[in-house]
């Protein structure tokens, strides 16, 4: 009996002990359940607020705009100053992943250009670590390089155009390495790999594996300070303008590659296509490839906008409406939501600009944008820079000014999404005040940001003209869908860009300026020193 008394008394603290077991694991698994649900209420406060700030009318053109210095990553590792590089916005879809420090908003990769006596050809990412703080958002610049290179990277180079074409793919295209102008095309692969310590923190990592691919057709001549941008509803690349010393100087030929096929052709177009200039803009909105400024054959700046229908192939010249900005060359141009084409900076003949200016493609009229921010927030005067999206700001890299080149990342961000979302865009806007959109909610609770910005004072930029410019808080008019097609159909119209016969070069300078291999992963900076061609190093720098 007493055995069988012990048994059961050591079954049952068998059975006592198991259910404690049981009951820490489900405490356990609740924890862990918890934190993970915290963590994505974390998140979806952050998206919120960032759908806040794109789903106004104006989107991250919203009102209020304020400049603001990024916060460097203390200690963390950055770029060198640069200028005459490339910046571009890579998607959300392609730049994070589930659980990734650099989800859920986009990022931002920069490439080549010059260093102080150096070119480069080195490749970083940039993402905004929002630490979240009530309603506002701190954003804290962090730079990851990539963690691996594979493939055929290019020789270092400046003055190069690109572009992304699809999800994950840079294109790169000519430049100036030193010797001559390229017409080279190089296509990076960005694809996500394990995440990277950095200051305590795990950035997703990242890794590029670059291709050279050959043309199956003849090549356009080697050039620089051109542009290039990506049709997505044809996948098509534009490549428009730039210089070029072996075929006379400045050019204004428009040149069209598939990235898919690797062809180049030349596409016929009716109308009175731009003069030849470098140092200009391009930029595709819908189904219109717009181009305007730059520096023509005569050594003057110019002003002129030009906008291509990719469905009619028809050049027009658009009036200067508005108030559009004086005339220069070698700006920082970006898209906002398929509508605005916002111009920053440049270079005017007579000194650098730091003014702002936004291209409104519904209505075709220029606006000076009101960006206010206290003293050492807004960025001198530059040329040769980026102006790129990230997430809901807009960011300001890099460039060449009075003293030389310049660091330091600047943001254009709203000041607050404010309660009455109905004053539209924190424009200069010399037209009607127009009716606002229908079913559009008037009122909106605003972050708690918004209370410390409503009085803030707006100041026009130095670089401003002269005159009287009345600030009109109108609405912005609702414009026409400009959303592209999806990948893979035709545009409207049925027209696909197709190569021409007998348009198509059969080689010649242009393919053999493109037979240079790049350089081996390791060498990665090229001296500057020695002269060239005005795309050259001995050139001014802007």
């Amino acid at each position: 009996m007493q055995k069988t008394g012990l048994a059961d008394k050591d079954a049952q603290a068998r059975l006592l002990e198991q259910r404690c077991k049981d009951e820490e694991s489900k405490y356990n698994s609740a924890c862990e359940r918890a934190a993970m649900l915290e963590g994505e209420l974390s998140e979806l406060r952050r998206e919120a607020y960032r759908h806040a700030v794109l789903s106004a009318r104006c989107g991250i053109l919203g009102v209020d705009l304020c400049w603001r210095l990024a916060p460097e990553d203390p200690g963390g590792v950055r770029p060198p100053a640069r200028h005459r590089h490339t910046a571009l916005s890579l998607p959300a879809a392609a730049a994070c992943a589930p659980g990734g420090h650099l989800g859920p908003g986009d990022c931002m990769l920069v490439f080549g250009g010059c260093s102080a006596e150096d070119w480069l050809s080195d490749l970083w990412m940039l993402s905004l670590a929002e630490d979240e703080k009530g309603d506002v958002c701190e954003p804290e610049c962090l730079w990851v390089p990539p963690s691996r290179i594979s493939g055929d990277p290019p020789q270092p180079r400046k003055d190069h155009a690109a572009t992304i074409a699809g999800s994950r793919t840079l294109v790169i295209i000519g430049g100036f390495d030193g010797q001559k102008e390229l017409c080279d095309v190089f296509a990076a692969h960005i694809a996500l790999s394990g995440p990277a310590e950095v200051e305590g923190r795990r950035p997703q990592g990242w890794e590029v594996h670059w291709r050279r691919p050959e043309p199956v057709t003849g090549t356009p001549p080697g050039r620089s300070q051109h542009t290039a941008c990506f049709d997505s509803a044809s996948g098509t690349v534009f490549v428009f303008g730039g210089y070029s010393s072996a075929h006379g100087g400045l050019l204004n030929d428009l040149w069209a590659y598939s990235p898919e096929s690797r062809q180049w052709w030349l596409p016929e177009a009716t109308g009175t296509p731009p003069c030849r200039r470098r140092g200009h803009f391009s930029a595709v909105v819908g189904r219109r490839l717009y181009t305007g400024l730059g520096v023509g054959a005569d050594g003057c700046h110019l002003l002129d906008l030009h906008c291509l229908d990719l469905e009619s192939w028809h050049w027009r010249l658009l009036p200067a409406a508005g108030m559009a900005p004086e005339p220069r060359r070698q700006a920082a141009v970006e898209v906002v939501r398929e509508r605005w084409i916002v111009v920053h900076g440049g270079f005017s003949g007579s000194g650098f600009c730091f003014d702002a200016f936004a291209l409104d493609t519904a209505t075709e009229i220029w606006s000076r944008l009101e960006i206010s921010g206290a003293p050492g927030t807004a960025p001198a005067g530059r040329a040769n820079h980026s102006l790129v999206r990230i997430g809901s700001r807009l960011v300001v890299f890099g460039g060449y000014g009075v003293t030389g080149e310049l660091s330091g990342t600047y943001l254009i961000e709203n000041a607050a999404i404010t309660e009455r979302e109905d004053r539209g865009l924190c424009l200069d806007r010399p037209q009607r005040r127009a009716a606002p959109a229908e079913g559009f909610p008037a009122r909106r609770r605003a972050p708690a940001a918004a209370q410390r910005h409503q009085g803030a004072q707006v100041q026009a930029p130095r670089g401003a003209r002269e005159g009287r410019q009345d600030t009109v808080g109108a609405p912005c008019v609702p414009g026409p869908s400009l959303q592209p097609r999806p990948q893979g159909l035709p545009p409207r119209g049925g027209r696909v860009p197709r190569p021409p016969r007998g348009r198509l070069p059969r080689g010649g300078a242009g393919r053999e300026a493109a037979r240079g291999r790049g350089a081996p992963e390791g060498a990665r900076r090229l001296s500057a020193r020695g002269g060239g061609a005005e795309g050259g190093g001995g050139r001014a720098p802007v």
